[in-house]
């Protein structure tokens, strides 16, 4: 009986150190996996920290502030090759006209290229009444480590000039950042229009937009014609431009208009747009090769449009009405011809830019 329980105790014996056995090798495998494990990733951070990032960039030579909006602010382009997956730190500044603009952007590894453009400030568009050169400045840096601290001069043109079309792209829509409805001379502009309304058939010297009828717009329109003509005694200027080219054109500002009494034909009609818009009418502008006009349209969305021909400022208002009809139907004939609706576009958030 002694020889059986001592047979037992060696085999239960046996049996715990194999337990041990196995509890000790397992525990150096996973020992060993978790170092393995460390030293791969403290391997992979030391290769991130040797292996280069090559970054180049450029910036635009000659910027119009007018077009420097929404999917045409281009300034600044960065091409990147990343071995790594990483974040990289940007800075950007344009001197004299922007705040410093940060923003983080996640690189894989491969070729990449990135687009940067600060906003210019509201002074700095103040400063833009000449062309002005200026510089942009640009920091790139990865985990506090500075890749890139560089400038490259750029030439900003004045605020009011525009480039009709450029790479293929019209660019019409963006002279309305001229038009601030709410500039001091249109607010001028708009209180004497408002003292010609009965005389034009419209209800009192009133001006109440689209919450009159068709005849009170109408009149209201009439009304701002009446009021260049006789109160301001604006002259129009005869230009050969074309408004359809990739050439450069200095434009007046409606503000511009009312204090030297004079204007080309898109600049008279962005001072009817102006007023219009103050009063809070549907304003329009046809733009046809050689010529543009101005008008409104009655209601949102109806396509039913009076227009006013705003070069007969000599003529009597019925007159440039109907002189401003025969021209719309005739560029619809022709089918030769933009439209800028004030009211969608700045739906579409082209706003004016404050310079007065």
């Amino acid at each position: 009986m002694q020889h059986l329980s001592n047979k037992k105790i060696f085999l239960y014996a046996f049996i715990i150190l194999d337990i041990f056995i196995l509890l000790f090798i397992g525990f150096v495998f996973v020992r060993d996996k978790r170092i393995e494990a460390r030293n791969r990733q403290a391997a992979i951070e030391a290769a991130q920290k040797t292996q280069n990032i090559d970054i180049e960039w450029n910036v635009e030579k000659t910027v119009y502030p007018l077009t420097y909006f929404g999917q045409d602010k281009k300034l600044i382009e960065i091409k990147i090759n990343s071995p790594i997956y990483t974040t990289l730190n940007i800075e950007s500044q344009i001197d004299g006209l922007s705040k410093v603009k940060k923003e983080d952007i996640n690189i894989k590894p491969g070729s990449r290229i990135v687009h940067i453009a600060p906003d210019i400030s509201e002074q700095g568009y103040k400063k833009l009444e000449n062309k002005m050169n200026s510089k942009v400045r640009l920091k790139i840096s990865k985990e506090g480590e500075t890749l890139v601290n560089d400038s490259k001069s750029v030439q900003f043109m004045a605020i009011n000039e525009i480039v009709w079309q450029k790479k293929g792209r019209e660019n019409h829509e963006y002279i309305l950042r001229l038009v601030n409805k709410d500039a001091p001379k249109i607010v001028e502009l708009v209180g004497k229009a408002a003292k010609h309304v009965e005389e034009m058939g419209g209800e009192d010297n009133i001006m109440i937009g689209t919450l009159g009828d068709r005849n009170q717009q109408i009149s209201e329109m009439k009304a701002v014609f009446a009021a260049m003509s006789q109160d301001y005694d604006i002259k129009y200027v005869f230009s050969h431009r074309s408004y359809f080219d990739n050439f450069a054109q200095r434009l007046k500002t409606p503000s511009q208009v009312l204090e030297t009494n004079t204007g080309l034909c898109i600049e008279l009609s962005l001072v009817m747009s102006a007023a219009l818009e103050h009063v809070s009418l549907r304003p329009v502008i046809i733009i046809v090769p050689g010529h543009a006009f101005a008008g409104i349209e009655l209601g949102p969305k109806t396509g039913e449009y009076v227009f006013i021909e705003t070069t007969l400022l000599s003529e009597e208002p019925q007159e440039a009405l109907k002189i401003g009809q025969e021209q719309w139907e005739i560029a619809k004939m022709s089918g030769q011809y933009k439209i800028l609706n004030v009211t969608d576009i700045r739906q579409d958030g082209i706003i004016p830019i404050q310079l007065d």
